[in-house]
């Protein structure tokens, strides 16, 4: 197989999760460290980062900020998640560094010899080509 269809083939699980923020679930305890009284801004903030847990039932880890402004949004910052899905946020950014918004619809034909454990997404597309967007195409 041509090396750009490998590289796309591997890209191709890391380009749907776009993400602005990074969230994740644990089920560890959280931080329970006094702080100072959060600002209206803030509690307006927090109280949309709870409403998200409590609509998912999870704990949400966010760290984000405004390259702009210099200005943080964090909540649950004094607690650990894991964060091996995080690196999808940065390889679709490659991705589409790479290949641009038009590019996504490049077609990746999927072939048995390049099967990886857990491949949900492109296993059961064997013989057939999936677009770097994940669009299935019959071949």
């Amino acid at each position: 197989m041509h090396s750009t269809h490998r590289r796309g083939l591997r890209a191709l699980g890391l380009t749907l999760p776009l993400v602005l923020l990074t969230a994740a679930c644990s089920a560890a305890e959280p931080d329970t460290a006094p702080s100072a009284p959060p600002s209206p801004e803030e509690s307006a903030v927090a109280g949309s980062f709870e409403e998200l847990e409590s609509r998912y039932d999870a704990r949400l880890g966010v760290y984000a900020v405004d390259t702009g402004t210099g200005e943080e949004v964090t909540w649950r910052d004094g607690e650990r998640f894991a964060y091996a899905s995080t690196i999808k946020a940065i390889a679709a950014g490659a991705l589409l560094d790479q290949v641009g918004l038009e590019g996504l619809e490049t077609e990746v034909p999927i072939q048995e010899s390049d099967m990886v454990p857990h491949a949900p997404v492109t296993e059961n597309h064997v013989g057939q080509t999936l677009t770097l967007g994940r669009s299935p195409r019959p071949q």
